[in-house]
């Protein structure tokens, strides 16, 4: 007597998860870190070549050469090495957050009054405050460097730092939001419209299986 054996191959996930068939979805979870966007912006969060959202590549975020090597007051080149200014790089770029990034600057910014004005500058044209810069080295020890020696370090430009010191509180606390990607795109259909067509769905009679003739095309739907 012949038996007809059927054996079924199961993978090594199926074997992790027992009999348990497979659950299926109308519509799949995202997965946010699957983006083309968000696997560029992770590589420029770890300081890799990447590319922008108009598809130019970009160099990667490193320490550039100051400016001031060699005229600087602040003698800046001497207190940190290369090594130095990388892992402060990193440190900044790493930050996720547009709140941390800031709070991350202010910590190393140091707002002071004006102590001389000139009497030629007029008033609405002088100074309020004064600022002075500089890294911390052994999470203690302030060094201060020059303006054009923290951004070098740090990769960025002045816009981030008047970012920072114009929306900070009197406790140095940064309080602006993120306003990136909050404005409503130009193209976006007007709400009125989207509720008159909710309105016309709504008066629309609903027809069940049933009622629908066995001779409609359109069975599957139903």
């Amino acid at each position: 007597m012949e038996h007809n054996i059927t054996i079924a191959e199961t993978t090594d996930s199926e074997k992790g998860t027992g009999n348990k068939e497979k659950e299926i979805y109308r519509w799949k979870n995202t997965n946010q870190t699957n983006w083309k966007r968000n696997k560029e912006l992770e590589k420029k969060r770890k300081c890799l070549p990447y590319k922008s959202k108009t598809g130019k590549f970009l160099a990667a975020k490193l320490p550039k050469s100051p400016k001031c090597s060699q005229n600087c007051r602040q003698k800046c080149t001497e207190k940190f090495t290369q090594n130095e200014r990388e892992k402060l790089c990193k440190s900044y770029w790493s930050i996720q957050d547009f709140k941390l990034q800031k709070e991350f600057l202010l910590k190393r910014i140091i707002i002071k009054p004006v102590q001389t004005t000139r009497i030629s500058v007029p008033i609405e044209k002088q100074r309020s405050s004064s600022r002075e810069y500089g890294f911390y080295k052994n999470k203690t020890v302030f060094e201060r460097v020059c303006k054009n020696y923290f951004m070098s370090t740090l990769c960025i430009s002045t816009g981030p730092i008047e970012t920072a010191v114009k929306h900070v509180d009197d406790h140095g606390v940064f309080t602006k939001m993120d306003n990136r990607g909050r404005q409503a795109p130009a193209n976006k259909t007007p709400g009125e419209q989207i509720q008159e067509v909710k309105d016309h769905i709504e008066r629309m009679i609903p027809i069940t299986r049933k009622t629908v003739q066995p001779t409609c095309q359109y069975m599957r739907f139903y």
